[in-house]
């Protein structure tokens, strides 16, 4: 409990959420399910090491894989959490793949408005 000469600390700041809109977030989220398609069809190249032992994966594949990877977290944890994908139906993994997205798009649209937010202050 405070004294009662004790100074609040966030007296006289303004904290307030930044606004994001509907729109914005579902625009993030298209964008990103684009992404994540793009890389996957870009890392799907290193399948031609099935049939060739000596296929080495060019460089656009590498880097297409390394974002493909961190564009589907926090979806790969949910997914593991669940237990992967031999007894879960198909529907539930493209629920958490969209569900993904959405996480992606509410968040980049959310910094999109505090970046905002904060140059205007």
């Amino acid at each position: 409990m405070q004294g009662a000469g004790a100074a609040d600390p966030l007296d006289g700041m303004l904290v307030c959420m930044p606004r994001i809109l509907p729109r914005q977030v579902l625009a993030f989220t298209v964008v990103h399910l684009f992404l994540v398609i793009t890389a996957l069809f870009f890392a799907l190249e290193g399948l031609a090491a099935l049939d060739d032992d000596d296929w080495k994966p060019s460089m656009l594949g590498q880097v297409a894989e390394v974002v493909m990877i961190v564009l589907l977290q926090p979806g790969m944890f949910v997914w593991a959490l669940l237990g992967g994908g031999r007894e879960n139906p198909d529907s539930l993994e493209w629920l958490v793949f969209c569900a993904n997205s959405l996480v992606w798009g509410v968040a980049l649209a959310f910094l999109r408005a505090w970046w905002l937010q904060r140059s205007r202050d």
